[in-house]
């Protein structure tokens, strides 16, 4: 059974955990299949930006990287298998490029919020 769940950061960034347990193998040694998808709001939808996953691709296992961004223009994969072997890592990684590259998207959300608290003082 799948489990997913979101943790917004802000109206406009959001972070989506997705995981699985799975027999405990060469490919997911700590039984689990897991994607950490980093995502921001864009014309009503949400895109996604950047996410970790510990998924085959193109024959290769191991935790890696995708940089889907389409405001930066990029789209690669970073592979390394000791940079993030678990899910939680995975969120730390997606929440730091978050708060890198969208920080306006999330202080926006901030100053909204502070300034709703003030009005209604």
């Amino acid at each position: 059974m799948q489990d997913t769940n979101n943790v917004p950061l802000s109206e406009w960034v959001n972070i989506k955990i997705r995981s699985q347990k799975v027999p405990k193998t060469k490919e997911h040694p700590i039984g689990i299949d897991f994607a950490v998808i980093g995502q921001i709001l864009t014309n009503g939808e949400w895109e996604n930006v950047v996410q970790i996953d510990n998924s085959a691709h193109e024959g290769k296992t191991g935790t890696h990287i995708h940089y889907l961004d389409k405001r930066i223009r990029t789209k690669r994969i970073v592979r390394d298998k000791e940079l993030i072997v678990s899910p939680e890592q995975a969120y730390d990684e997606v929440k730091k490029h978050l708060e890198k590259q969208y920080a306006h998207l999330i202080e926006k959300n901030q100053k909204n919020e502070n300034d709703n608290r003030n009005s209604n003082s």
